[in-house]
């Protein structure tokens, strides 16, 4: 599949169709692929200083691992995309993907659905987490206890 990938790529008749594939498998032609023995997957080496020197370490912790630094975390601003994420979580009671959320989307999530958190307290992710899933459950039963009672 990568043979044939970079295969395409050094075929490609231009630098913009070449640049479209790269985009989407990742791929390049190198000679090494001359050779049949050649797996990129199974050859690369891990050079540790370059590794650490180009942030690759970096990236894994603070993207895979999601840790991320506290100074960055609170003055990163919440974004659309996070909240709409956030709030389809909540909608579908989804305390994996809740989890997942930062602080900050958190608290701006609990703002707009009216629990007040206190600005000043340092509550923990999972507490703003089980202040919003009881929050939105007393809300959907309170909704369905008016209904009822009205029919």
């Amino acid at each position: 599949m990568q043979k044939k990938a970079a295969e395409e790529w050094r075929d490609a008749t231009t630098k913009k169709e070449r640049k479209n594939l790269f985009a989407q498998t990742g791929v390049r032609w190198s000679p090494f692929w001359k050779l049949d023995y050649y797996d990129p997957t199974r050859m690369g080496a891990v050079d540790t200083m370059h590794n650490l020197f180009l942030g690759l370490v970096q990236f894994h912790v603070r993207e895979v691992l999601g840790v991320e630094d506290a100074q960055a975390e609170k003055h990163r601003p919440v974004t659309v995309e996070e909240m709409n994420g956030a709030k389809q979580a909540l909608a579908t009671l989804n305390t994996k993907a809740l989890d997942r959320v930062r602080i900050p989307v958190l608290r701006e999530l609990c703002a707009q659905n009216g629990f007040d958190i206190g600005a000043k307290k340092k509550l923990k992710k999972k507490n703003l987490v089980q202040v919003l899933v009881v929050g939105h459950l007393l809300v959907v039963f309170e909704w369905d206890l008016t209904h009822i009672l009205k029919n």
